[in-house]
């Protein structure tokens, strides 16, 4: 258990000139758990990307037993939080998805579906929005939380990915694997099959 002290010290290692500084305090209140969460709704409004994608990635993967894989919906298994906190915490991701960088948007669309249910019409509109993201990895990371809420659309799902699978970032193309992945295993074999056909109809041909 981290005292009042130490998330205080942590609060303000986050507007360290370090960058190894700041990425550790973001680390250290991750692992911190529960206590640590007002910290890091708060860091998702520091003037500095890099802290508001960690912290977006922090909630994410907020149990001490979480393994980070690009792509991979993780279910935490902590206890239940408090109903007041997810609140505050779905209120701070739900803006974080309109930030200005695109690293710190994929990090909340990767996020937020811990938090909110496939009833939650405010996320799913703002993360069917997200699918129009200039950004593969926005848009791959919308798809794959609404994969994971049960309110993806197969060819939506089919046609983001194989954008990822067109992508030189190593991390676009794990996360991309795992969606056509999930989309073999939830879909039906029939509804896969249709969005690639019709996938593959809209691309032109490419001359060689």
């Amino acid at each position: 258990m981290y005292s009042d002290k130490a998330l205080t010290t942590l609060r303000f290692a986050l507007q360290d000139d370090s960058v190894e500084i700041r990425n550790a305090a973001v680390e250290a209140l991750r692992l911190a758990g529960v206590p640590a969460i007002p910290v890091l709704i708060e860091a998702l409004q520091i003037d500095r990307p890099d802290i508001r994608r960690l912290a977006a990635e922090a909630l994410r993967f907020r149990s001490t037993n979480m393994e980070r894989y690009p792509g991979m919906d993780l279910v935490c298994k902590e206890p239940e939080l408090p109903v007041a906190l997810v609140a505050d915490i779905r209120a701070a991701l739900l803006r974080a998805l309109c930030d200005g960088v695109p690293a710190v948007r994929m990090a909340a669309t990767r996020a937020i579906g811990q938090y909110v249910t496939p009833n939650d019409d405010a996320v799913v509109f703002k993360l069917r929005g997200a699918l129009q993201d200039e950004d593969v990895g926005v848009r791959m990371g919308a798809i794959s939380t609404l994969q994971t809420l049960g309110v993806a659309n197969p060819k939506e799902l089919v046609d983001i990915a194989l954008e990822g699978l067109a992508s030189d970032d190593i991390d676009h193309l794990n996360s991309a694997c795992w969606l056509l992945l999930k989309g073999v295993r939830e879909i039906s074999g029939a509804e896969v099959s249709a969005a690639v056909t019709e996938s593959a109809d809209a691309r032109p041909l490419i001359e060689t």
